[in-house]
């Protein structure tokens, strides 16, 4: 207990404890895990703009078939028509964002992506591989997901910047 006690009282004192704790929340199922993602610390490099935020790197076959608007994000759908495949780049605010993935099914990790904390979850989908990647920032989130294998997801990532 003193311990429990010992460490919220850091979190509460320390602004930046208090902005890594509060910036990624991960709650555990017995058949899932939920990601939840707020506001945290304004102060810290960030993208300013969730609508300039784009993927410079486009894994071979793939073109954009899509760009929707959604409130408070955007979004590009990448196909791959002769492979039947593709992927989905989603830009958020963070307040309210959550995400789910299967445990079971995937292996879930936490990996660094151009100096952000991400959650990388790779799996299988119908016999291709299926990757989701969040990179995590103050007040935009971005969301790679689709049928792409761990090292073509990780490129997307490390390649998004802000126009």
């Amino acid at each position: 207990l003193t311990v429990c006690i010992a460490a919220f009282s850091l979190i509460m004192v320390s602004p930046q404890a208090r902005a890594d704790f509060k910036n990624a929340v991960m709650e555990f199922y017995e058949t899932h895990i939920k990601f939840y993602f707020v506001t945290a610390d304004e102060t810290s490099a960030d993208f300013s703009n969730y609508e300039n935020v784009s993927a410079g790197y486009i894994p071979q076959g793939f073109t954009l078939k899509e760009k929707y608007d959604e409130y408070e994000a955007i979004g590009y759908r990448y196909e791959n028509e002769k492979d039947n495949l593709f992927y989905d780049i989603y830009v958020s605010l963070n307040d309210g964002l959550a995400v789910h993935t299967d445990k079971d099914k995937n292996n879930v990790e936490e990996i660094l992506i151009s100096g952000k904390d991400s959650y990388l979850a790779t799996g299988e989908n119908d016999g291709n591989p299926y990757s989701t990647l969040i990179i995590t920032g103050n007040k935009i989130t971005v969301t790679i997901y689709g049928q792409l294998n761990r090292e073509e997801i990780i490129k997307v990532g490390e390649s998004i910047k802000e126009e």
